[in-house]
C-alpha cells in the first residue's frame, strides 16, 4: 500500500471537479492506495476527517516552487510513507494499476518537448544547465502522470531548491528528481489532452490515465472520465 499526495493551488476555473473526478479515479482503479495527503487550499467538498490536510499558501510566482514547497512540507510536517505519489488534480485513471512499482517516466531529453509556456521552458533550459554542469543525465521527466518520490531522497534536494526558490528561479523539480535518483527509467509519452486531435490519438487514450487543462476537462476529456467516477469516493463529504 502506498500514500497519495495532492499539491493543491487556488480555485480552478472548474469549482474543483477535477480533483474530485481525480479522487474517484483513484478510488476506482488504483488497488493500492493507503492514505490521501492533500497539501494547500481544502476544497469544499472534501471530508477533512478522511485526509491528511497540510495548510500551505500558494506562492503565485511559479508552479516549480509551489511543487517544492508543499511536497517538501509534506515530508517535514506528517507522517507520509517512506515511498509516496504525487497526483495532480488533473490526472485520472483509465485502467486499473498498481502504484507502489508505478516507473519514474520519462519521455526523452530535456528542451525537446516545446510545450508549455515561457516560464516553463526557461526552466526546463536551466535544469539542462544545471544538469549538465554536474554531470548528470538531462532526461525530461515533466510528464503529467503520477510520480513516485521517496522522502529522504526528496529531501536531499532541499539545498538545491532553496537556493533556487530565494532567487526566483527554480529547476524542473521532477527532472532533477528523475535524473539525480531514476537515470534509466522507460520512456512514457506523454497523456496530456490539450487539443480535439489528442483525443483521437490512440497513443494518449490507450494509457492507464489521461491528463486535462482547465478547458479540455469539461469539453473534451470527460465522455471518457465519465465511466471511470460512477462510484462515490470516500474522501467526499
Amino acid at each position: 500500500m502506498i500514500d497519495i499526495l495532492y499539491i493543491i493551488g487556488p480555485e480552478a476555473p472548474n469549482y474543483d471537479m477535477e480533483l474530485k473526478c481525480s479522487l474517484r479515479t483513484v478510488y476506482y482503479h488504483v488497488k493500492d492506495w493507503a492514505r490521501i495527503f492533500i497539501t494547500g487550499r481544502c476544497p469544499d467538498f472534501i471530508n477533512k476527517k478522511k485526509v491528511i490536510l497540510t495548510p500551505c499558501e500558494n506562492e503565485p510566482a511559479s508552479k516549480m516552487i509551489n511543487h517544492w514547497i508543499k511536497v517538501q512540507r509534506t515530508i517535514d510536517e506528517t507522517d507520509i510513507g517512506e515511498n509516496f505519489v504525487l497526483i495532480y488534480d488533473d490526472i485520472f485513471f483509465t485502467k486499473d494499476v498498481s502504484l507502489q512499482d508505478y516507473p519514474f517516466y520519462q519521455k526523452g531529453k530535456l528542451c525537446e518537448d516545446k510545450n508549455g509556456g515561457g516560464e516553463y521552458q526557461k526552466s526546463i533550459k536551466r535544469t539542462k544547465k544545471f544538469l549538465t554542469k554536474h554531470y548528470q543525465p538531462t532526461n525530461d521527466y515533466e510528464l503529467h502522470i503520477p510520480c513516485v518520490y521517496n522522502r529522504y531522497n526528496f529531501t536531499k534536494m532541499r539545498s538545491i531548491f532553496e537556493d533556487e526558490i530565494k532567487e526566483k528561479n527554480p529547476l524542473a523539480i521532477r527532472s532533477v528528481y528523475g535524473n539525480l535518483f531514476h537515470p534509466n527509467e522507460p520512456y512514457k509519452h506523454d497523456v496530456k489532452i490539450r487539443t480535439v486531435d489528442d483525443i483521437i490519438n490512440m497513443e494518449i487514450m490507450d494509457q492507464e490515465c489521461i491528463s486535462t487543462t482547465d478547458g479540455t476537462f469539461p469539453y473534451l476529456a470527460a465522455p471518457f472520465i465519465e465511466p471511470h467516477i460512477k462510484i462515490r469516493s470516500p474522501w467526499e463529504k
